[in-house]
This record gives C-alpha cells, sequence and structure tokens, in this order.
C-alpha cells in the first residue's frame, strides 16, 4: 500500500517558502484522496514539546486523521506513526512538504534504511537553501529515493472556458514536458474548484 507522507506543513514555517507551495501541497493531497491513497501528516512539535506556533498551517487540506507529532527531525522518531505504517501494510511513501534539507531528507534516510520505497516529489517539496539541497537530493538518490517532478499542481485564479471566464479559482494537474531545453506545462485534468 502507498501513502502520502506530508511532512511539517506548519504555520510557523510557511512564511519561509514560495506562497504557491501550499496550494501544490493541497492539490496533492486532493490527488492521493481521490486516487484512494491514505494521507499520513507530520508536525515537528519542538523538542519542548507542543505549543500553538507549531500548529499545522491553517490553509491545509486535511483529510485524514492520521496526524502524527515528532520532537526530532525523522518521522520514524515516532513509534505510533511507525506502528501504522506496518498495521496499514504500507510499502511505499511519497513524501513532500518542507524542508528538503532536514526533516525531509532524515525522514526519507529512515524510511530507505526501513526498507520502503520512497519518492520525493520536488513539486511540493521545499528547501530554504538550494545549494545544500541539491547535494541533498545527491544523496537520497544514491540512498535509493526516486526524486521526481513530472507533475505540477498549479491554480489558475481565471481560467478561460468555452463560454468565457470564471471567477472562482479552479487548481488543474499538469504534466511537465522537457523538450530543446525548455520545460512546458500541458494540463491534463481539472482537479477540483475552490470555492
Amino acid at each position: 500500500m502507498k501513502i502520502l507522507l506530508v511532512i511539517d506543513v506548519q504555520e510557523k514555517y510557511l512564511n519561509y517558502y514560495d506562497a504557491d507551495l501550499l496550494p501544490r501541497i493541497n492539490a496533492k493531497i486532493a490527488v492521493a484522496n481521490s486516487a484512494g491513497d491514505q494521507v499520513f501528516y507530520v508536525r515537528n512539535i519542538g523538542i519542548h514539546g507542543d505549543n500553538d506556533s507549531y500548529a499545522l498551517a491553517k490553509d491545509l487540506l486535511i483529510v485524514s486523521d492520521h496526524i502524527y507529532e515528532k520532537k526530532f527531525p525523522s518521522a520514524f522518531t515516532n513509534d505510533s506513526f511507525v506502528k501504522e505504517l506496518k498495521i496499514q501494510n504500507v510499502t511505499e511513501l511519497e513524501i513532500i512538504g518542507v524542508d528538503g534539507n532536514i526533516c525531509i531528507k532524515k525522514t526519507c534516510m529512515d524510511a530507505a534504511n526501513a526498507g520502503y520505497k520512497v519518492t520525493l516529489n520536488l513539486q511540493c517539496t521545499a528547501a530554504r537553501n538550494e545549494m545544500i539541497f541539491e547535494k541533498t537530493l545527491k544523496e537520497l538518490r544514491n540512498a535509493g529515493v526516486i526524486i521526481t517532478s513530472k507533475s505540477c499542481y498549479c491554480i489558475n485564479r481565471w481560467c478561460s472556458i468555452a463560454n468565457g471566464l470564471r471567477s472562482q479559482p479552479e487548481i488543474f494537474i499538469y504534466q511537465s514536458i522537457i523538450q530543446d531545453s525548455i520545460e512546458y506545462f500541458v494540463p491534463l485534468s481539472l482537479i477540483f474548484t475552490v470555492k
């Protein structure tokens, strides 16, 4: 069984990253949920424990009760999380969230070392330091983590349709195609309309 694992998408951290990150994450969650994949969330609560500043992002799409806490970078430091993976017979994890150089990296490494098939989706992952992140990606590839950026989830604020313009934002899934060193985004399907 495959799960989508959402790491540290918290109000406290989002200001450090591109404003489009959360909509891409929400779109990916919607796609996974509609495909029947379980979605697990893990949030950092700091070494001293939970407080209001460590809340999940208020606009994060929550589609399951699988919400776990951690005090250390890896999600695998939470025994309840590890136990639930075994109960659910999980064999594959697609990981998204922040930060690519710390919690994402450590969780990916621990998952790969535990024998899981691990995919890191770069369209829905961010890191504060891009230079270090390039080195992190090499380490993850060497550990057997699959790095993907094939699909992109975008919001079109004003969507042109046959009968004119719609005022509601819509989320589409796009396929990223690279040809002659130019990246093109081809719309594949409408995921949902944001009300």
